[in-house]
């Protein structure tokens, strides 16, 4: 079992930096999740590092998180980070808004993190 799981991070990570999962390959690898517990917790353990690097950005202050592209999103209270929200932020961002996305060149080889943060601003806008 561990060598199992030792082989899938390694694919894993061999089809992106250890930082970074494009659209492409978290589409590819999400087909295979549903039948595969080695992907699917290596996908887990990969957006549960999403959620602690934008909760590590959070303004202790105010609770927000500011992106590089200028939103900002306002987490309410009582609501985690978590993998769970980040890979539904993800999916919605990808799923609602693809058209729009696809008019950017290559934008399936754009990072799946940059997705969460439109995710997460879409979900929670800062309205204050």
């Amino acid at each position: 079992m561990t060598l199992r799981i030792t082989v899938a991070l390694a694919c894993l990570l061999g089809t992106a930096s250890a930082h970074a999962i494009t659209v492409e390959s978290y589409e590819q690898l999400k087909k295979k999740a549903d039948s595969d517990i080695t992907v699917r917790m290596s996908l887990f353990s990969y957006f549960q590092g999403v959620s602690e690097a934008f909760l590590a950005t959070t303004n202790a202050t105010t609770g927000q998180i500011r992106l590089r592209s200028g939103d900002t999103i306002c987490m309410p209270a009582g609501v985690k980070l978590s993998a769970d929200l980040m890979e539904a932020a993800v999916r919605q961002e990808i799923s609602d808004h693809r058209a729009v996305h696809m008019q950017t060149p290559e934008w399936d080889q754009i990072y799946v993190s940059i997705y969460a943060g439109y995710g997460l601003a879409r979900m929670f806008p800062c309205t204050r």
